[in-house]
């Protein structure tokens, strides 16, 4: 209904499916819903990720028509000359999936520009705005979403809405502008004071959780599928969720010294489109092959695909962006529509269950406690606050010994060593994440992240880079005396121990 009221430029069909774009309306858009303004579309560097499919030249250099901006084509091996043959501007050679993505963000950074990644079967971008979403005031006053009460009232706005039909260049702008307003500015006080008290209670460098990392995210898309009443039953924007593929903004300029504003030293002369190299992985050193440390970065910076994902890349991206952003920014009232699994070429011919179930346990390896199982086969589901980063890391504790103790002078203290087990999520924003440690006696307990940070680094202090005991004893030995160990603090979480039955409880009785 809504697309038979649009103009059709000249010569498009209905069946292309390419309407008249209405980007006037972006500026307003993002000074409304994102409390800021818009960048020029020469802060902007486009690129479609391409191979096999020379014959959707024409229909995605339209999308650019009248923008003043051309994209670049990054393509499969040996296809440069037929895609000239269809029409491209400017076509480069980029092999395969995650090298032409990387490739991509390399050559905008190389220029000081925002990265923007299209699939080549994109048809086309959609606004849906309501006043129910909320957004901000000329002097800048917030107003929240007005959340609604069941699906049946977001079906209803999802159709009383007003759709806006943007560019890639019009929806690019949009991205980068949310990504920059105020719903993801770090400026409270309590929370910057706990990040920095994190970091230095670590005992080893380790991504810091989302409720403590600076939310400035570097990373925006769209909602992952077309169906607008699923999109109204959710906030305008989720800065935790899964971001798709098909048309990502990655923020890869350099930034002054704030890390925050985006407005670097002045760009150099434009870079050439350079062959991507080999990422450079780099792993927390405390939980080398069960964590998300295999985040890949250039040494400038900015994240980059892993070139192991030949499928579900955009999960892993996504995932490494939270890891160290502690967010990312999903416009859920952005839609992007394209037909990656319905025409040959692409991933599509690459695609296969064996292949497909691979990636999976490659993403579960990397991201414990991340991805779930999906109703659709091979399929998964991404509930980023279930990431357990620190899943089998080694841990030891201190405990003081009870008042009979043969310990000489009275006191003293006994060190267990254990592993974490598990990982329990907050059920509230202001409660604690917990870790589940089980030690070597069998006994266990739940531990938040600064008493784990300490137990790490005790367990670092007795132990020799192989993991090898030092001289001190443990295991349950007495070890020295005096109040110098880890006392337990007299707190319930909940589940603690086996039975309720807490260490310290153990020790004492």
């Amino acid at each position: 209904r809504e697309m038979a009221k649009r103009k059709e430029p000249a010569g498009v069909s209905v069946e292309d499916d390419v309407y008249a774009f209405d980007d006037s309306v972006v500026d307003k858009i993002a000074a409304v819903r994102a409390g800021t303004t818009t960048l020029d579309a020469s802060a902007f560097a486009f690129f479609i990720i391409s191979k096999g499919r020379p014959d959707n030249v024409p229909r995605m250099e339209a999308l650019f028509a009248g923008s003043g901006e051309t994209p670049t084509w990054l393509v499969g091996s040996g296809e440069v000359a037929a895609y000239r043959k269809s029409g491209a501007q400017k076509v480069v050679e980029g092999g395969k999936l995650c090298p032409s993505r990387n490739l991509a963000l390399d050559t905008a950074a190389a220029n000081d520009k925002v990265c923007v990644q299209l699939s080549d079967d994109l048809k086309h971008l959609e606004y849906l705005e309501h006043s129910a979403d909320g957004g901000f005031s000329k002097s800048g006053k917030a107003t929240e979403w007005d959340t609604p009460s069941d699906q049946q009232q977001a079906n209803s706005r999802s159709q009383n809405c007003d759709i806006h039909r943007l560019s890639p260049v019009g929806a690019a702008r949009l991205c980068e502008a949310f990504m920059r307003g105020p719903v993801f500015a770090h400026t409270d006080a309590g929370e910057a004071a706990a990040a920095a008290a994190a970091a230095t209670a670590a005992p080893v460098s380790l991504p810091l959780p989302p409720s403590l990392a600076p939310r400035r995210p570097r990373f925006a898309g769209a909602y992952p599928c077309t169906n607008g009443g699923f999109s109204f039953k959710a906030p305008p924007v989720q800065s935790a969720h899964f971001v798709v593929g098909d048309f990502i903004v990655v923020d890869v300029r350099r930034r002054s010294s704030d890390g925050v504003s985006g407005e670097g030293p002045s760009p150099p002369a434009a870079a050439p489109l350079v062959s991507s190299s080999s990422p450079v992985k780099t792993e927390t050193a405390a939980a080398a092959a069960t964590t998300a440390a295999a985040t890949t970065a250039t040494a400038e910076g900015h994240l980059r695909f892993d070139e192991d994902m030949l499928l579900k890349e955009d999960y892993d991206f996504t995932c490494q962006h939270l890891a160290k952003y502690g967010a990312v920014c999903r416009l859920n009232r952005l839609f992007v529509k394209a037909e990656h699994r319905d025409n040959p070429g692409g991933a599509v011919a690459d695609r296969n269950a064996t292949k497909e179930n691979r990636m999976i346990k490659l993403l579960t390896r990397k991201w414990p406690g991340v991805f779930k199982g999906h109703r659709r086969a091979l399929e998964v589901s991404m509930w980023w606050k279930c990431w357990q980063p620190f899943q089998g890391v080694k841990i030891a504790r201190r405990f003081p010994l009870d008042e009979t103790s043969s310990t000489k002078g009275g006191g003293g203290a006994q060190v267990f060593l254990g592993e974490v087990a598990g990982f329990r999520k907050p059920k509230e924003d202001d409660d604690d994440e917990l870790w589940t440690v089980e030690y070597e006696d069998g006994d266990a307990e739940d531990l938040d992240r600064a008493e784990l940070y300490h137990a790490m680094a005790l367990f670092k202090e007795l132990h020799d880079p192989n993991g090898n005991k030092k001289n001190e004893k443990t295991g349950g030995c007495e070890v020295g005396a005096g109040n110098n160990g880890d006392v337990k603090k007299e707190k319930d979480h909940g589940n603690g121990g086996q039975n309720g039955t807490t260490k310290k409880a153990k020790l004492g009785n």
